[in-house]
C-alpha cells in the first residue's frame, strides 16, 4: 500500500534535501580550501627547493673557486720553495766544493812538506852513507 504525501511532508523532505546538499556543498568548500592550502604548501616547498638548489649551486661554485685559488697558491708556494731549495743546494754545493778544494790544497801542502822532509832525509842518509863510505875508504887506505 502506498503512502500519501502531504504538501507539508514534501516541504520537509525538500528542506532536508536542501539542507543535506548545503552541508555537502559546505564540506566541499572546506575540502577545496584545504586543497588550496596544500597547493600553497607544495608551491612553497617547491620554491624552497629551487632556492636551495640555487644556494647549493652558488656555494658549490664559490667553493670550487676557493679551492682553485688555494690550489694555485699552494702550487705557487711549492714552486717558490722548490726554487729556494734549489738555490740553497747550489750554494751548499759551492761551499762544499770550496771546502773540498781547501782541503785538497791543505793536503797538497802537507804532502809537499812531507816530500821535502823525505827528500831532506834522503839527502842526509845519502850524505851519511857517502861520508861513511869515504871514511871507510880513507881508514882502509891508510
Amino acid at each position: 500500500m502506498r503512502e500519501q504525501w502531504t504538501d507539508d511532508r514534501m516541504d520537509d523532505l525538500s528542506r532536508q534535501v536542501a539542507t543535506g546538499f548545503a552541508r555537502t556543498d559546505e564540506r566541499f568548500t572546506q575540502v577545496d580550501a584545504r586543497f588550496v592550502q596544500v597547493d600553497e604548501r607544495f608551491a612553497q616547498a617547491h620554491a624552497d627547493m629551487v632556492a636551495l638548489r640555487v644556494e647549493v649551486k652558488e656555494t658549490s661554485t664559490g667553493l670550487r673557486q676557493e679551492m682553485n685559488e688555494t690550489n694555485a697558491e699552494l702550487r705557487q708556494g711549492i714552486k717558490e720553495s722548490n726554487a729556494e731549495l734549489r738555490q740553497e743546494i747550489k750554494e751548499s754545493n759551492a761551499e762544499l766544493r770550496q771546502g773540498i778544494l781547501a782541503m785538497r790544497s791543505e793536503m797538497d801542502r802537507r804532502f809537499d812538506t812531507l816530500t821535502k822532509r823525505f827528500d831532506g832525509l834522503q839527502l842526509t842518509l845519502i850524505a851519511a852513507i857517502v861520508t861513511g863510505t869515504i871514511g871507510l875508504i880513507v881508514a882502509g887506505v891508510g
